[in-house]
């Protein structure tokens, strides 16, 4: 049933990511007289993702800082990031890490996504090792996603009868937010059930449970979570953390098409965004963020909203950048992508000028800044 085949299917969109990059030896690798002063760039990709994810992001940071290591991690493969905890991801890059580099660098970490989580993670786990100046975090669940908890509440089963509860579906799967559906893939130049099926076909059965640690952990709440939370709070490292807004629908649209000007997905948008943001309860306090997100975060969690407000913590927010592509064969530019947006990469290669190159960074990062 359609129904049943979207709900099995929405944790794929969490593992959805592409933007190559050579591997940790061949990009870091040093020997004794190593100039301790070179700066060290270390990228994180996201969940279900590669160190190819940042081939354009590292282009730009190795034309921009020629003297300085671009080291896009192969550390943690793309099902491992869902089969570990984000700590033992956060271990193991460490430890290739320090195998290979000099890690008393000034060093600058980047991660996308999940990414992002499992950098922080290793840097707090070995920041007394580590010579880290700043964090970036592109898109990173850091209240957590949602959308886990709605796929929860979709595959609970009735107590009596021990199947789905329909009902639930329709809460978010209406008529008018079908035909949205519908309308959307035909304006692609696709069969009317192409979205289905674009999702489906790559993922049948994925049920969020503990055995899958690294999705497991991105649960709001989770302890994991909240370790990370409690830690960010009393942070004084530089953090830069980038938020993508871009949740429309209709940017799937081709430019030629009939629909592009005058149809709004406003169905669909509205369900997607209750998938997307779930039930948080958020106050008159966070209607600069309220039911945004970027088609797969909210926006309060990529800006750790409701965690710190502390001076060394700085927001960005991008409002026309999405999550990843999302959808194969869609006719979206990739710029559109936050790890390829330029925003991204203007904000990126400023704050790396800033740890590396001044000594008043902490004074000038002022939280929350929106764009």
């Amino acid at each position: 049933m359609f129904l049943f085949k979207i709900s099995i299917c929405i944790t794929f969109l969490l593992f959805t990511v592409s933007c190559d990059s050579n591997r940790l030896p061949q990009n870091g690798s040093t020997n004794s007289h190593q100039d301790h002063t070179r700066p060290l760039i270390v990228l994180f990709h996201g969940l279900g993702a590669d160190a190819s994810s940042f081939s354009m992001l590292k282009k730009q940071l190795e034309q921009t800082f020629p003297s300085a290591s671009v080291v896009a991690l192969t550390s943690i493969p793309k099902e491992k990031t869902a089969l570990y905890s984000i700590k033992e991801q956060g271990n193991k890059c460490f430890t290739d890490l320090s195998d290979s580099i000099n890690l008393q660098r000034p060093t600058l970490l980047i991660g996308h996504s999940q990414g992002g989580l499992r950098a922080y993670n290793m840097f707090d786990q070995y920041k007394d090792k580590l010579n880290v100046k700043g964090i970036i975090t592109l898109a990173t669940p850091w209240e957590g996603a949602p959308i886990l908890d709605t796929i929860d509440r979709l595959n609970q089963l009735d107590r009596i009868t021990k199947v789905k509860n329909e009902a639930l579906y329709l809460e978010y799967f209406t008529l008018p937010v079908l035909n949205d559906m519908c309308t959307l893939s035909y304006s692609m130049g696709q069969p009317t059930n192409w979205i289905e099926q674009e999702l489906v076909c790559r993922l049948e059965n994925l049920v969020v449970s503990e055995v899958i640690a690294g999705c497991y952990d991105l649960k709001p709440g989770s302890i994991f979570l909240n370790s990370i939370q409690d830690t960010l709070s009393e942070e004084e490292v530089p953090i830069l953390a980038i938020g993508g807004g871009l949740s429309d629908f209709k940017i799937f649209l081709p430019k030629e098409s009939s629909y592009e000007s005058s149809y709004d997905f406003k169905h669909l948008n509205s369900a997607w965004t209750k998938i997307i943001v779930g039930e948080t309860d958020l106050g008159e306090t966070d209607l600069d963020v309220k039911d945004k997100h970027d088609m797969i975060v909210p926006l309060y969690s990529q800006l750790a909203w409701h965690i710190t407000n502390k001076g060394n913590f700085k927001r960005k927010i991008i409002e026309d950048a999405l999550h990843s592509k999302i959808l194969n064969e869609s006719p979206i530019e990739e710029t559109k992508s936050i790890l390829c947006h330029p925003t991204m990469v203007k904000e990126v290669i400023q704050f790396a000028k800033d740890i590396f190159y001044s000594d008043s960074i902490t004074s000038e990062c002022q939280a929350p800044e929106y764009s």
